[in-house]
C-alpha cells in the first residue's frame, strides 16, 4: 500500500496534466482503502463531544430545551426516512450525515429521560449490548452457527425467548 501511494505521489508531482492529477487525487481521497479510520479513543472522544453538545443545547437553546420525547417523534420518523433514502442512493456523504442525525436523536431522547430521572445514554447502550450478546450465543457463548442461515434461525429462537420480543 505504501509503495502504491509513493507511485501516485510521484505521478502527481511529475505529471503536468491537471486532469490526471485530479483523477488520482480524487481516487486517493475517496477510495475506501485509503480513508483514515479513527482509533477507539478518537471514536469515544467524538461521542463524548456529541454528549457535551447535547448538554449545552439543552441548557442554553430554548428550542432544544422545549423538546420532549413526544415532540421529537415526528422529526425522528423523518430522519429515519432520510437515512433510508441515503442507503438507497449509496451516498457515503448523505449516509454519514443521516446516521449522525439519527444518533443525535438517540442522544436527545436519552438526555430528556436523564433529566426526568428515568434512564440515560449508558442505560440505552447497556440494553443494546445485552441484546446483542444474548442474541449471538455463537459469538458470546458456546452455541455454534455454521452459516448465516443458522445465525438467523438462532436469532429468531433467542428473540422468542425474550419477554415481549425485547429484553
Amino acid at each position: 500500500v505504501l509503495s502504491f501511494i509513493c507511485v501516485i505521489l510521484f505521478v502527481l508531482y511529475n505529471f503536468k496534466s491537471t486532469k490526471i492529477r485530479k483523477i488520482l487525487c480524487d481516487y486517493l481521497v475517496t477510495s475506501p482503502k485509503y480513508v483514515k479510520m479513527h482509533t477507539r479513543d478518537e471514536k469515544l472522544a467524538a461521542f463524548g463531544r456529541l454528549l457535551d453538545i447535547m448538554d449545552k443545547l439543552r441548557e442554553k437553546c430554548p428550542w432544544n430545551r422545549a423538546q420532549t420525547i413526544d415532540t421529537l417523534r415526528p422529526m425522528t420518523v423523518e430522519e429515519v426516512y432520510e437515512l433510508s433514502d441515503a442507503v438507497l442512493k449509496h451516498s457515503e456523504e448523505d449516509l454519514k450525515k443521516e446516521l449522525g442525525d439519527v444518533m443525535l436523536h438517540i442522544v436527545f431522547y436519552s438526555r430528556i429521560a436523564q433529566e426526568e430521572g428515568r434512564y440515560d445514554i449508558a442505560d440505552v447502550l447497556e440494553k443494546v449490548c445485552e441484546k446483542m450478546e444474548f442474541r449471538h450465543p455463537h459469538v458470546f457463548s458456546d452455541m455454534e452457527a455454521a452459516d448465516a442461515e443458522a445465525v438467523s434461525e438462532n436469532w429468531e429462537m433467542m428473540k422468542t425467548k425474550e419477554k415481549g420480543g425485547n429484553r
